[in-house]
């Protein structure tokens, strides 16, 4: 199951549509036009509303990557 998320911040344009699918999870800094990682999920819920940001984000900029057991 997928446990980290990464924000490519080269391909990021702010849009703000993974925040409002991972508000637990992502933000926006102030003055700034590019998503950030605040908090790693840490229950199911959050890891599947990671994977919906992942998957609504246009450009493809949030990385998600498996760990194995």
């Amino acid at each position: 199951m997928p446990t980290h998320f990464e924000v490519i911040e080269d391909d990021c344009i702010g849009c703000a549509l993974c925040i409002e699918r991972a508000p637990e999870n992502l933000e926006i800094v102030r003055d700034e036009s590019i998503a950030h990682i605040i908090a790693q999920p840490s229950n199911d819920e959050e890891v599947l509303a990671c994977m919906e940001a992942a998957e609504y984000c246009p450009m493809g900029a949030l990385s998600v990557r498996s760990s194995k057991s």
